[in-house]
């Protein structure tokens, strides 16, 4: 009885291994057979967007505080609650040079109402968007309770 079992689940998995090189192969001839070649959108990295001082930044950056709903426990300034909502609706939309502007007053590609920018970017399918807030040092690994990481949205 054991030396049936024995044999039965041999079979059984050289035939998912036979069928899993069948596989290969069939892709590898697909692939000669049409000669498409890999086709991929390079982004080269930038450098970091510089902060610039003014007065209505009073010369500070903003910090990469959550404000979602309430007041970013009590340390919600309006400026920077206003150019993170900005910086998240240019993001969306991918206005790459909106968000240039929004970084260089102050924004931080690290605040988040909610889902992060960088997650706000993905699911649009803004891949310049992302490339600007991966450049200028987002957290990558930001995950949010409901929706996940900006991976997922990605996909």
């Amino acid at each position: 009885m054991r030396i049936k079992r024995k044999i039965r689940s041999k079979k059984i998995l050289i035939g998912f291994i036979s069928a899993f090189f069948a596989f290969l192969f069939s892709v590898f001839i697909y692939g000669l057979v049409t000669k498409q070649p890999a086709t991929f959108k390079y982004f080269p990295t930038e450098p970091p967007i510089v902060f610039q001082a003014n007065a209505q930044n009073k010369g500070t950056r903003c910090m990469p505080v959550y404000y979602g709903m309430g007041d970013g426990d009590g340390i919600k300034d309006p400026f920077c609650s206003d150019l993170e909502n900005q910086l998240g609706e240019a993001a969306a939309t991918g206005n790459i040079e909106k968000m240039k502007t929004l970084l260089r007053n102050g924004a931080n590609a690290n605040a988040h109402t909610g889902i992060s920018l960088l997650q706000t970017a993905a699911e649009e399918g803004q891949t310049e968007a992302v490339r600007l807030l991966l450049d200028n040092g987002t957290d990558i690994h930001y995950r949010h309770p409901i929706s996940g990481t900006p991976l997922l949205s990605a996909v």
